[in-house]
């Protein structure tokens, strides 16, 4: 809402999460990553902010009109899962409406690629294409994936420079975006599954 700040609706979100996660996981849970030393940990920034990936949450609050960029980790066994969704305070107007369109497209477009057998530089050459065929390349700042294990980022990495093959059992968090100056970032992140035929979203937070 109005008025708030990013950092404390960040902390709020992870202590809210964390106790619902801590619940349904029972008593047996336990944290394994000194990375979040805590089990849940959120993150939102807010209009100008959000066009630097991964800012952390600025100074100020919330104003009507601001695009926002929350993340979510959580650790569940030492890995790392993330999911991370655009979110507007107000109504959106016809022109962010418009790129996060775009970031859905290339969201889609990430999910339907990622096959086995596929090396990690062809996907991204495709999906590098559809950024150009929406006039956003400019606005695209960094690979479209990497493997989520027991660090934060780590190997292998949807990215031009990595040719490696996609196998079943892989696990990337996939977060294709646009960082628009002026306006904001704008992406959609989730954790998916290589399966034998394709990929599952582990997620169920909608778009």
């Amino acid at each position: 809402r109005r008025g708030v700040s990013p950092r404390e609706v960040g902390l709020d979100a992870s202590l809210t999460t964390a106790r619902r996660m801590t619940a349904e996981l029972g008593p047996g849970y336990r944290p394994l990553s000194i990375l979040l030393g805590s089990p849940v940990r959120a993150v939102l920034t807010a209009g100008g902010n959000t066009v630097y990936p991964h800012a952390f949450g600025g100074a100020g609050t919330l104003r009507v009109g601001d695009v926002l960029l929350g993340y979510g980790h959580s650790d569940v066994g030492g890995h790392i899962a993330l999911q991370g969704r655009t979110l507007f305070l107000g109504e959106p107007d016809a022109r962010c409406r418009e790129l996060f369109a775009h970031a859905r497209t290339l969201f889609d477009t990430t999910c339907a690629a990622l096959r086995p057998g596929r090396p990690l530089s062809e996907v991204e050459a495709e999906i590098t294409a559809v950024y150009d065929e929406l006039g956003a390349i400019r606005w695209k700042r960094h690979h479209s994936g990497h493997g989520v294990g027991l660090q934060m980022h780590e190997p292998p990495f949807v990215d031009l420079g990595d040719h490696r093959a996609i196998l079943p059992g892989m696990v990337f968090a996939i977060m294709p975006a646009l960082y628009v100056p002026g306006l904001g970032g704008f992406a959609i992140a989730d954790t998916v599954a290589i399966t034998a035929s394709g990929n599952e979203r582990l997620n169920r937070v909608p778009y």
